[in-house]
């Protein structure tokens, strides 16, 4: 067996791996081979128990990001002599509230227990209180924080513990606003990411620096209008970051598919994240603004002297085939519009090696958004033909 077979049982378990193989590779010499049968989901608990006395500390430290390692194992692994085997132990979720406690005592693993979700709140109260910032600053952004302490912390005499503080989820919005304040420009970038964040402040923030409105452009909490707003910046950098909203309306989304800036065009054109189910952009909305983020782009002019005349053709025949796809695609004929979608991506092939960078990604959405829709219309027109099928078959329905 090769090493990367020996890899991919050991560590994603394959397609059903054999447990001879599992426990074979467990006695094996090299480290490596070892740590992937502690890391593997089926590797067998006897097993488990064994290497959790391994001579290599990142075995160990393996068994203990196993689900399936006993608890009386992690008990054993909290008292190793390894400082990193301590700490997986003390980030571990899985770790019973009583281990935390001892491990809060620890001075090496305290700092895991206080980012742990899994610590109980009184811990986490006395550990806010901890002498050490980086201790302090992982009490700052654990989501299981109370939000008294969240205060407290956040007139922490440490910039690094109000930013975490600012980047917490489950931060308080009264502590949000107090924090946009700051005088770091880290923490107000953390107030500006933060989702939980005040709509009012949001547009305060991005009225202050570049980076800032950047951080506001990427925050998925930020109100259209604002985003509308940021569309039209100055900046390409800003409208990068509009373009890749999860929330982007549909007129932005045109707006910056013709963008002047490659990077911004390309943002919308990979931007998939709008769920269907929220109706925000259509099927041919998305394969318009993948077209218009691409067509006219990519050119003989611009291309360097030494690109070879052939190729140009077949740029020029790309998008050709792209415009007949989109064609078909608006007068509702999918599969014609998908078939022109593969002779895209297949013409693109012959050209883009002697094309400017991120001409393929370019049409690539393109052809991948029609091909997309062409097979979410065929599933929907064939459960709709299954649905008449069995109202013609039911004798009540027919009735």
């Amino acid at each position: 067996m090769t090493r990367p077979e020996r890899v991919t049982i050991m560590t994603n378990g394959g397609n059903d791996p054999d447990e001879g193989e599992l426990r074979r590779l467990a006695c094996s010499p090299r480290a490596y081979d070892r740590r992937g049968v502690a890391e593997n989901l089926s590797t067998p608990v006897d097993v488990l128990r064994a290497l959790a006395a391994d001579a290599d500390p990142w075995v160990r430290w393996a068994i203990v990001h196993n689900p399936l390692t006993p608890i009386d194992v992690l008990y054993a692994l909290a008292q190793n002599v390894d400082h990193n085997v301590r700490w997986a132990v003390s980030v571990c979720t899985g770790a019973p509230p009583d281990l935390l406690r001892q491990l809060a005592d620890d001075p090496e693993a305290r700092q895991g227990v206080a980012c742990n979700p899994s610590t109980p709140v009184d811990v986490l109260c006395t550990l806010a209180a901890d002498v050490s910032p980086d201790v302090r600053q992982g009490v700052a952004g654990n989501p299981s924080t109370p939000q008294d302490v969240l205060m407290q912390l956040a007139k922490d005499a440490h910039g690094d513990v109000r930013r975490h503080v600012a980047r917490n989820l489950t931060t308080p919005k009264n502590v949000l606003r107090t924090l946009a304040s700051d005088a770091r420009a880290d923490v107000l970038w953390a107030v500006a990411r933060n989702p939980s964040t005040p709509d009012d402040i949001l547009r305060t923030l991005a009225e202050i620096t570049l980076d800032l409105r950047v951080a506001v452009a990427i925050n998925p909490s930020t109100p259209a209008d604002l985003l509308r707003l940021l569309a039209s910046d100055a900046n390409a950098d800003v409208r990068w970051a509009v373009a890749g909203a999860p929330s982007l309306p549909v007129d932005i989304r045109r707006q910056l598919a013709e963008d002047v800036d490659l990077d911004v065009r390309k943002a919308v054109a990979n931007n998939l994240s709008i769920p269907a189910a929220d109706e925000v952009v259509s099927r041919l909305d998305q394969v318009e603004a993948t077209y218009a983020a691409a067509t006219g782009r990519w050119t003989g002019a611009t291309w360097p002297h030494e690109a070879r005349a052939v190729a140009v053709k077949a740029a020029h025949a790309t998008e050709a085939a792209a415009a007949i796809a989109l064609e078909a695609a608006r007068a509702g004929d999918w599969a014609m519009a998908a078939a022109l979608a593969q002779c895209v991506t297949r013409l693109e092939a012959a050209w883009t090696p002697h094309a400017s960078e991120g001409a393929a990604t370019i049409w690539g959405a393109f052809a991948s958004a029609v091909i997309a829709a062409a097979g979410a219309t065929a599933v929907v027109a064939a459960a709709e033909v299954t649905d008449d099928t069995d109202d013609a078959d039911d004798p009540v329905g027919g009735a």
